[in-house]
């Protein structure tokens, strides 16, 4: 299973601002990976592209957040659908298909439920209310955006970058 993510992450505790573009990138990577690899024992993260910092391009951090919820619940929805329409002959939808595994997924990630292969992570978040594996550590994956956490990320888009992690 090949899995490309989405990734907001909180990168003011992880890279220097300071730092050559190169030091940074590195860092976010492997702070990425390596919590996707403890999190998710038995998948193994890959690269991180596409980095998007909120120094560089504040915009595109608050939109990705102002949207994330509602991308969940359009992924769900989407799913949900996915598996009503089933076969034209007017049988029950057919099961243990890509479309109830993509159900499965989407389902987990609206009730908040990390997986190595959801469709976007948070990652790093300052505290607030999440999951509740993620009280004592911040270095952890989760799904939905707070609005407390909401809040702080427009106020504060420098501190959050956007990117794709690739995992298998």
């Amino acid at each position: 299973m090949s899995v490309s993510i989405r990734i907001l992450a909180c990168v003011s505790t992880i890279c220097n601002p300071d730092d050559r573009p190169e030091k940074r990138e590195a860092q976010l990577a492997s702070a990425l990976k390596r919590a996707y690899n403890e999190q998710f024992r038995g998948y193994i993260a890959g690269n991180v592209t596409d980095i998007v910092w909120g120094s560089d391009e504040p915009e595109h951090i608050m939109l990705a957040a102002k949207s994330w919820n509602n991308d969940i619940v359009h992924s769900l929805m989407n799913a949900i659908g996915s598996v009503l329409t089933g076969p034209a002959d007017g049988m029950w939808p057919a099961l243990d298909t890509d479309r109830t595994q993509e159900l499965t997924v989407a389902a987990a990630a609206a009730n908040n439920e990390a997986r190595p292969n959801a469709k976007q992570l948070l990652f790093n978040l300052p505290l607030g209310t999440g999951a509740s594996w993620c009280y004592d550590t911040n270095w952890c994956y989760e799904c939905v955006l707070s609005e407390n956490r909401l809040r702080n990320i427009v106020k504060h888009p420098e501190d959050y970058a956007v990117a794709w992690l690739h995992a298998d």
